[in-house]
């Protein structure tokens, strides 16, 4: 049974409003109630319906990034870049977005440290590949790239 917004309130004893808000940003929530929030998402394995989100509000809250035919497209896939800026927070809601049902698989160049939160933000089982970064916990494959051999 999926896991709802509701579940996730009910867990962290807040509204479903104060989880939407935490999740999207949209208003301040406090410090102890986003931890609150976001324990009861990772203890509960809850990703945000992405397609019911984009149904409610009649936005999908995706750009497109147009680039030259690759790899991916050659097996009839789509490409989806988010730039994080280096900041964890808009990494966080990217993952969560992406991982939420509009993407397959991701690749990540992650700026988190901790593997904990990382691993928090996808659903069970979600193909990820690491670029030029690892975890001290092997969880997830990697690709790096050594920028001092030729």
């Amino acid at each position: 049974m999926k896991v709802t917004i509701s579940d996730v309130a009910k867990l962290a004893g807040v509204s479903t409003a104060t989880v939407s808000h935490t999740i999207n940003s949209t208003r301040y929530v406090s410090g102890e109630t986003k931890e609150k929030v976001y324990k009861a998402i990772a203890e509960l394995g809850y990703t945000p319906d992405a397609s019911a989100r984009s149904f409610r509000t009649g936005k999908k809250k995706t750009i497109g990034f147009i680039v030259p035919d690759n790899y991916l497209s050659s097996h009839g896939y789509h490409l989806i870049i988010a730039n994080t800026k280096e900041n964890p927070e808009r990494e966080e809601n990217n993952v969560r977005l992406l991982a939420a049902g509009l993407v397959d698989g991701l690749l990540i160049a992650s700026t988190m440290e901790d593997f904990s939160r990382f691993d928090a933000l996808l659903p069970a089982g979600f193909p990820v590949v690491l670029v030029d970064r690892t975890f001290e916990v092997k969880r997830f494959p990697s690709v790096c790239v050594s920028n001092f051999q030729p």
